[in-house]
């Protein structure tokens, strides 16, 4: 699972500007630029960010909620406010209010343990995605992901800290039994099995057997618990 990217055609179909619009925004530095632009150009997650809010801002002020913002309050705006912020309310977590628009750097009062807490949830969806994507890895990553130490930022307690090896451990058990058939060149006669995790992930892990249910039951618990604490 890699970073999130966007061609210019899914940036305006996702937040209704159009080209010539995130052109200009580039140019008034409201959005980060990417190098020499093209028909093969990928925009980073900020840069949808960023539109997204510059949208919610706009309809704030249309339905009388917020006075005009102009770009260059809108530019101060992202100085001031982390990405995880504007993405919180890019994706309408957190309301555009007349305290975030202000143009005072006091003016913005977001409490201080509502901030910690959307921090603290976009850093464990985020190591839980770290988990999720060193699965689809190379064989030779998993054995790694029971000593990797924490990132610096993370502040892990002791209970995460075991979830976590846990998950890890279950899934470099899985990882090599998906690696079995590939041992003897016998890929063609792989059988595939679908873990339903929620509604909107699935695995598909291959050599399963039926001995390995109690495994796979384990790895289906261990990514729901992981999933429900981000």
């Amino acid at each position: 699972m890699g970073v999130p990217s966007y061609s210019v055609a899914e940036l305006e179909e996702e937040t209704g500007f159009d080209r010539r619009t995130i052109a200009y925004y580039v140019q008034e530095d409201l959005l980060p630029r990417v190098g020499r632009r093209g028909p093969r150009t990928r925009y980073p997650r900020l840069v949808r960010d960023r539109l997204l809010f510059i949208r919610r801002v706009r309809e704030a002020e249309e339905a009388g909620r917020v006075p005009a913002v102009s770009l260059s309050e809108l530019r101060k705006i992202f100085e001031r406010v982390s990405p995880a912020l504007v993405a919180a309310v890019a994706n309408g977590r957190i309301s555009v209010t007349e305290d975030l628009v202000q143009q005072a750097p006091t003016a913005f009062r977001l409490p201080a343990l509502r901030q910690a807490a959307l921090l603290e949830r976009v850093e464990r969806q985020g190591r839980v995605r770290e988990t999720l994507r060193r699965y689809h890895g190379a064989l030779e990553e998993a054995p790694s992901m029971l000593s990797s130490p924490a990132p610096p930022e993370a502040e892990l307690d002791d209970g995460d800290r075991e979830s976590e090896a846990r998950l890890a451990d279950l899934l470099s058990r899985l990882q090599t039994i998906a690696n079995l058939g590939s041992e003897d060149g016998s890929d063609s006669l792989d059988t595939w099995t679908r873990i339903d995790i929620t509604p909107g992930i699935v695995l598909s892990v291959r050599n399963v057997t039926e001995e390995d249910r109690e495994l796979v039951e384990e790895v289906r618990r261990a990514l729901r618990r992981a999933i429900s604490t981000g």
